[in-house]
């Protein structure tokens, strides 16, 4: 079986991981971000990239993607998944896309399950993801009518291998009804409790509570405004709902907490109980029979004996016998049991509470007291007895922990903490009949010479190092996870805040822009604007900036270029003009020997094509000349011979032209006069 996956961001990348890590399935991967399906493939977790083209090997594809983007997904490559085939989401609203695709889904061949795997944690993306995400969870399908069964048990049986739990079967509009409850409105509440002014005022004033309480308002804002938004009725319908329940508390003018509390077990009571019954029952079935039955095994009772040996070694034989450990364990466990009952107390993260409250009983002062007196031979030293106790018990319990699993284990550790002392005034209590037989005998036991116990103390530290010592011990303020990593300027791959990119020559420079630009037009067409790039083409703006400044230069030199040239024919035709006047006898005569007018013309038409290009090619050889200097001087001002000053053979083509053409033009007008001439007035000129 090939299973495809679109989107490996937290569930995504985590169903991935789990696919490659539980089972033999082929899995190929798509995501939009480059650098995470880079990831994917050298972690191995991909077998290859789910391109339009693969879709169709795929026996099912799980779409990983935001609502709208699943929608959007499944819409467009409807002709490319294979014809028959299974394609589910996992998207946390279903109306806005099951709704949509069942149309879609029957025109494409395919059969399409709508899917919410029921697990996740406060982080996002495919850096956080694990194979372990899924364990224990429930997996949400809302199947269309007539969805056939065995399409249904295909996903459930790939769900058990990836470690769910549960299956719950739901329609659309259910689903987007209960999930407004069950967790978009936990979101909601943890945002706003976050928002309060006493929020940044909670360090050393938190405890378990305040973090259950904000956990999940560290959430991805995108995703979640998106379900919010597409699932707007039911949200604000529980919304309405928290408010009229907060408000019955407003209303109870200077009401304490137990009139808030007896205001909500009058409405809610049942429910509440109905709520915890199920860890109740857990609680009292299983916990206390395991406790029981591990107090009453060898082990248990080789420690308690270890423990005993290691307390009192002058005592030649401290044994308990396996009916006396039997009947402590078993009497333990049952009081507890009832005496939890009794006060119904069924949550188990609260076991050392609750213990702790127990163990305060007269009824277990009593047991503990006449269990200890029959197993213990009042020859020993009691206090001894009573201050290591807590050691004893640690090493018990926390065996006792281990046997009992990771959930037991936080409990009791808890318990632990909270009973020791009370625990330990217990046994002070039970031992003080033993304490009264052994007399003058207990007094001696405790004698110690004051020499020899100052002596067992001494200092390495001078006055300076100790002030030192206390004043680092003084502050009070805290270091955190992320200070420590800001403080020493980490910065992380998958999160970056800037990417600068430095292109080797302006070609390259010009194609790392192309690429980008290509890439927002194409998102702006896709109407996800929100993966637009934003950039700044810096060196671009610089040279934009010197270009402007360049060309303005240029439009100046050209002005005076233009005038100068301007000028240069007038002066040109000025000068022809003059040589017409002084020349007016060579003209009558050129006439007089049956020259035409435009062969007089054409005398001094080439005159003035001579002279233009005569200055032409001066120019030419002058800027030519020049050049080699030049040259010299760019190269020792920029060190580098790369940089030359030319003169392009066109280019000086062109302005030997321009020069002749000018000069052209600047003797037309005089030319046209000589043209025009009288021959007789011209041979009477002096």
């Amino acid at each position: 079986m090939k299973v495809g996956i679109a989107g490996l961001g937290l569930i995504g990348g985590s169903l991935a991981k789990a696919l490659h890590a539980y089972t033999d399935r082929t899995v190929l991967g798509y995501d939009a971000d480059g650098a995470v399906l880079t990831r994917a493939l050298e972690e191995e977790v991909l077998s290859g990239v789910l391109t339009p083209e693969r879709l169709a090997e795929c026996d099912l594809v799980i779409v990983a993607l935001y609502p709208a983007a699943a929608v959007e997904y499944v819409t467009c490559h409807r002709d490319q998944f294979r014809k028959g085939g299974l394609v589910m989401d996992c998207c946390g609203v279903k109306g806005v896309v099951c709704t949509p695709l069942e149309p879609v889904a029957r025109e494409g061949g395919f059969t399409f399950v709508g899917g919410h795997p029921m697990a996740g944690i406060e982080r996002s993306g495919y850096a956080h993801a694990f194979p372990e995400l899924f364990r224990g969870a429930s997996l949400i399908l809302t199947p269309y009518e007539g969805t056939e069964e065995r399409h249904i048990q295909a996903i459930w049986e790939l769900a058990k291998a990836l470690g769910f739990g549960r299956l719950t079967r739901s329609t659309p509009e259910e689903h987007d009804r209960i999930i407004a409850y069950t967790s978009q409105l936990a979101h909601v509440v943890s945002c706003a409790y976050v928002g309060s002014p006493s929020a940044p005022d909670f360090q050393g004033f938190s405890a378990g509570s305040f973090k259950d309480m904000t956990r999940v308002a560290r959430l991805n804002e995108d995703m979640w405004t998106e379900l919010f938004l597409e699932n707007p009725e039911a949200l604000v319908r529980e919304v309405d709902t928290l408010i009229e329940e907060l408000a019955v508390m407003a209303r109870e003018k200077g009401c304490h907490f137990v009139n808030i509390y007896e205001v909500l077990q009058d409405e809610n009571g049942d429910l509440r109980e109905d709520l915890a019954a199920a860890d109740k029952v857990h609680l009292n079935q299983n916990a206390y029979p395991i406790m029981a039955e591990y107090l009453a095994t060898p082990q248990a009772q080789a420690i308690i004996t270890q423990w005993l040996n290691d307390t009192f070694p002058n005592a030649e034989d401290w044994t308990i016998t396996q009916e006396q450990l039997t009947n402590l364990a078993n009497d333990l466990a049952a009081g507890y049991q009832a005496y939890t009952v009794a006060q119904g107390l069924p949550d188990p993260s609260k076991m050392g509470a609750y213990f702790a409250d127990y163990m305060g009983t007269e009824q277990a002062q009593t047991l503990l007291t006449g269990s200890i007196a029959s197993m213990v031979d009042a020859s020993g030293l009691q206090d001894q007895l009573a201050s290591t106790m807590t050691g004893y018990m640690q090493t018990l319990m926390g065996s006792v922990a281990q046997s009992l699993g990771s959930s037991i284990q936080t409990a009791m550790a808890s318990m632990m903490e909270q009973v020791m002392q009370q625990i330990a005034d217990n046994i002070q209590t039970a031992m003080e009949g033993v304490v009264q037989k052994l007399g003058e005998n207990l007094a001696e036991a405790f004698q110690f010479d004051p020499e020899d116990f100052a002596s067992a103390f001494s200092m390495n530290m001078d006055a300076e190092d100790l002030s030192e010592l206390l004043q680092s011990m003084s502050f009070s303020q805290g270091a955190t996870y992320e200070s420590n990593l800001s403080s020493l300027d980490y910065v992380d791959f998958a999160d970056p805040s800037t990417i600068s990119i430095y292109p080797l020559d302006f070609e390259s420079k010009e194609h790392v822009t192309d690429l980008l630009t290509a890439y927002n037009d194409r998102m702006t067409a896709e109407g996800k604007e929100d993966q637009v790039i934003t950039y700044t083409d810096t060196v671009g703006t610089l040279m934009s900036s010197v270009t402007d400044i360049i060309d303005i230069i240029s439009y100046v030199l050209i002005a005076f270029v233009a005038i100068s040239l301007v000028v240069s024919s007038i002066m040109i035709g000025v000068i022809t003009y003059i040589s017409v006047l002084e020349r007016k006898k060579e003209i009558g005569i050129l006439r007089a020997i049956g020259a035409s007018k435009q062969n007089v013309s054409q005398v001094f038409n080439a005159e003035t094509f001579i002279i233009g290009l005569t200055a032409g090619l001066i120019g030419i050889g002058l800027t030519l000349i020049i050049l080699i200097p030049g040259n010299a001087l760019i190269h020792h001002l920029a060190n580098s011979n790369d940089v030359n000053a030319v003169l392009p053979v066109g280019g000086a083509v062109v302005l030997i032209a321009l020069s002749v053409v000018l000069t052209l033009l600047g003797g037309l007008i005089p030319a046209s006069k000589a043209a025009k001439s009288d021959p007789v007035a011209a041979l009477r000129t002096e």
